[in-house]
């Protein structure tokens, strides 16, 4: 129990803080575009000279955390997936 709690503190004391580096969940926004244009969910306009994209804000979130939250391993960084499972075991 007391190892347990000291990963825990280890592992809140990973995470990235004001002026200080650490962990957190980042992905690559680039891929994560590729999919939710493949999804359907972006539609490219022409204004003028300016090609936009529309998209509903709220079906972007929902499918951006249903994505992030299926498929952890494939998107998040392995730092902080190592960081998750810590967390993960000491709520069980």
């Amino acid at each position: 129990q007391i190892m347990e709690n000291n990963k825990y503190k280890q592992a809140i004391n990973q995470l990235v803080g004001w002026k200080k580096d650490g962990i957190w969940p980042s992905y690559d926004f680039e891929k994560m575009g590729e999919h939710i244009e493949k999804k359907g969910l972006v539609l490219f306009k022409q204004i003028g000279s300016a090609l936009v994209r529309i998209a509903s804000a709220h079906a972007l979130v929902d499918e951006i955390i249903s994505e992030l939250s299926s498929h952890p391993e494939k998107w998040l960084n392995k730092e902080f997936i190592l960081w998750r499972n810590i967390c993960q075991k000491k709520s069980l």
